[in-house]
């Protein structure tokens, strides 16, 4: 009898290990599964990750090998076919929040982040993903219901990129520096979320991290990256409008991390235009006012449409 209890125990004891691995097998690849499709749905470019592990005894998590390819028409010209890659990632997690949609996540880490910009003539490879992210998430305010959408939202205090190397190539030019490689120390991100007062979904998280990036590509770019390269970064970014949620931004270029300013002042650092910005913001608002015009028309014509139902009613 006891040799028979002995071998439930242990029996029992192998499937619990066996489910708990499978439970977290079946939660990494999930997860995994979830940043590959945000990422490809955002950028409009094949998105893969090498490996995602959650932590459930110690609320955190932790990621391998990144990779954003190239829009078609740039695959394999700038040496590579990826236009980001990252290395490794890790994040602590607020472990009261993890059974709620609003996940806290106090900070995240990322290290060995590597930009490939390639410039062809009057187009980038940059300001296609950057004109994907726009279409994706929408520059007027909430994004597009494939974006977001309901489900798992986030809430993370500070978020930390080191190691940022770009590579950038231009062809079709006339300019002297055909390559130009450039090194960022450090990239600090706050209040992603807005505190609580507005959580952001997975896509809009990695929109938010490709924008920073791009942020720093321009300070680091300033009189050393074709102007027609940098100009378009710029334009892009600024098409983005509210599509990508507020964010507090610093960079280290080498000097100790500093606020980045709107982009106004990040155009004026970098020599560039800066009516661009002021033409999308122009261009948004007048997105704005015309999809509240055709509101306010459907509600006039529908009111108009109940009236007339009344009026023949009365008949």
């Amino acid at each position: 009898m006891l040799k028979r209890l002995v071998k439930l125990v242990v029996v029992v004891v192998v499937l619990l290990i066996v489910a708990v691995g499978v439970a977290i097998y079946s939660i990494d690849a999930i997860a995994r599964s979830a940043v590959e499709k945000a990422g490809t749905h955002v950028f409009g470019a094949r998105t893969s990750l090498g490996g995602m592990r959650i932590g459930l005894l110690n609320p955190s998590a932790s990621l391998e090998t990144l990779a954003v390819a190239n829009p078609p028409a740039f695959a394999g010209s700038a040496g590579s076919t990826s236009f980001l890659e990252l290395g490794t990632g890790a994040m602590a997690v607020d472990a009261r929040s993890l059974m709620s949609d609003v996940v806290r996540i106090p900070s995240i880490k990322l290290s060995d982040l590597t930009l490939r910009l390639d410039q062809q003539g009057a187009e980038s490879n940059a300001s296609v993903i950057l004109g994907n992210m726009k279409r994706a998430l929408g520059g007027s305010g909430s994004s597009t219901p494939g974006a977001s959408g309901p489900g798992r939202r986030y809430v993370i205090d500070e978020l930390l990129i080191e190691r940022i190397d770009i590579h950038a190539k231009a062809s079709g030019l006339p300019i002297a520096a055909p390559t130009t490689n450039l090194k960022v120390e450090r990239v600090r991100l706050e209040s992603l979320g807005s505190g609580g007062k507005d959580p952001i979904g997975m896509d809009q998280l990695m929109a938010i991290v490709v924008n920073a990036v791009m942020q720093a590509a321009i300070e680091a770019g300033a009189g050393q990256l074709p102007k027609e390269l940098l100009q378009g970064m710029l334009s892009g970014v600024a098409g983005l409008g509210t599509g990508v949620p507020n964010f507090a931004l610093s960079i280290d270029m080498g000097g100790g991390l500093k606020p980045t300013g709107d982009l106004a002042a990040l155009a004026s650092r970098a020599g560039l235009d800066a009516s661009s910005i002021s033409s999308k913001v122009a261009e948004e608002v007048s997105k704005g006012l015309g999809d509240v015009g055709k509101k306010l028309e459907d509600a006039g014509k529908s009111a108009g449409d109940a009236i007339k139902q009344g009026l023949g009613g009365i008949r």
